[in-house]
């Protein structure tokens, strides 16, 4: 009905924290925007994600000359 044209646009903000050890927290903003529509809307969206490596451990080996 309307053809093709952008219906909506995102912007995104965060940020990485590298915390002391394997841990890690993130935040975030999403601004979500509809355009060339009637009646448009907007989402405002927090994000917080917290994360943790598990990496396996490298055995220390002595080498030989």
């Amino acid at each position: 009905e309307y053809g093709q044209r952008f219906t909506k646009y995102r912007v995104f903000l965060g940020v990485d924290l590298e915390l002391n050890g394997p841990h890690e927290i993130s935040f975030g903003y999403l601004f979500d925007q509809k355009i060339n529509l009637p009646n448009p809307s907007q989402k405002h969206i927090l994000s917080l994600s917290y994360s943790y490596k598990l990496d396996a451990k490298k055995s220390k080996k002595k080498k030989k000359k």
